[in-house]
Order: structure tokens, then sequence, then C-alpha cells
């Protein structure tokens, strides 16, 4: 059932404890990359600076409420705007309502069980992959084999080690979206990572001597990221 996961963190947003175990056992279990905080400073500061595709907001947030913190990403981080989905209580449809009027995407209840969660995540996330593919497909004349890790371009296998590889998958799922140095290495290696920025620029500038330097765009004291 797993979607393309590259790209794909997900920032949850609740401090009730019972919602955070459920989420946390769900999510391990599907293979996703998510981080739990409990109130909106956190999930606005996470989502400058690892750009999630997917934001789950409890409705029983407060100071601020999940509500104005949909509102603030929509407001603010134009940018960015990744999906976002308010969990609220069930039969709650005031909560409902104030959440697409927030901007959300989705507004559901959690269920009682794994696999409907689990399923739930991974249609948000499959619209999410179903645009990126897309447009790999119709504006690139690159393919990603993700099973051999190789790059097929204009019928050709190009070898790649694992890290360059997993950069460019990263940089190419989320097309024309900058990524940051710090990024990447919180996306890949996760937060405890010792990597050096330095090695961000030498897995690019390896990727480049193989695929070209039309594909990895240098954005100028911001990061990289991937041409269309």
């Amino acid at each position: 059932m797993k979607s393309n996961l590259k790209g794909h963190t997900i920032l949850i947003a609740t401090n009730n404890p019972a919602n955070t175990d459920f989420i946390d056992n769900t999510l391990k279990k599907e293979g996703y990359h998510f981080y739990f905080m409990k109130s909106g400073d956190e999930v606005f500061d996470k989502t400058k600076q690892l750009i999630p595709s997917l934001i789950l907001i409890d409705s029983q947030l407060t100071d601020p409420d999940g509500m104005e913190i949909c509102q603030n990403i929509r407001n603010s981080l134009i940018s960015i705007q990744p999906l976002i989905a308010i969990l609220t209580e069930p039969g709650d449809e005031f909560a409902k309502i104030a959440g697409y009027e927030a901007g959300a995407d989705d507004c559901f209840h959690l269920p009682t069980r794994n696999r409907l969660l689990a399923c739930k995540i991974h249609a948000l996330i499959n619209r999410i992959c179903s645009d990126s593919s897309d447009q790999k497909a119709d504006n690139t004349e690159i393919q990603i084999d993700r099973k051999r890790f190789v790059v097929i371009r204009n019928g050709h296998d190009i070898q790649f080690s694992r890290m360059e590889f997993e950069i460019l998958d990263l940089m190419a799922s989320r097309p024309d979206r900058v990524f940051s140095r710090e990024q990447i290495m919180t996306i890949i290696w996760g937060t405890k990572s010792i990597v050096g920025k330095r090695t961000i620029d030498v897995h690019i500038r390896k990727i480049r001597e193989k695929l070209g330097d039309s594909y990895i765009r240098t954005i100028t004291g911001v990061g990289y990221t991937f041409n269309q």
C-alpha cells in the first residue's frame, strides 16, 4: 500500500497522548517520515525547516487553536503550502466546517483502526505523488528506478551512489521546490546526522557530473532545486 515516500515528511500537531501513541504506531508500520509537536510555533518553524507534504493538526489544540495554526500556515507560508488535515472529535461538524474555512484540505476524526488511518494518509500523500509523477513524465527526460537505484536518461542507465541517488530522488519528488542543505540533511540522514553541509555540495557536484548541469539549479544563499 505504500506510496513513494521520498521527500514526503509528515508533521503531527497534538498534545493528546492517546492520539500520539495511535498515530506513532500507525506511521511507523507504514514507514513514513514524521515528527510530533505540541504547539503552533513548533508547527510553523518545522514547516519552514522541513517543507512537509502533509500536516495533521488536532482541532483540540489551544493557544493558538488548530484552526489558527492552519490559517497561519496558509497566509504566511504561501510558497510552501503543504496538504493540511484537521483531526476532529467524532461528530464535531462545527470543527470540520471551521477547518475547511481555515484552509484545510481535509477534516476527519481519528479512526479506531490503524489500517484505516494509514489508508487515509496514503490517499492524501498520493495526491502529491500523482502530481509529481505526471510532472516528471511530461517535463523531464530522465526516469528514476528506485528498485535498482539507477537513473535512466535517453534509454541509458546511469549509476549513482546511494547518497547521490537519495538526494536526486528527494529533489525530483518535489520539482521546483527549493531545498536548503539543512533540509536535505535532516530528511535523508535524520536530525542526529553528523554529515556536514559541504558533503551535500560534493554529492550535488557528482550528480551534475553524471546528468549535466541543467537538472539541479543552485539558489544562491538558499540551497538547491530540481529543474523540471
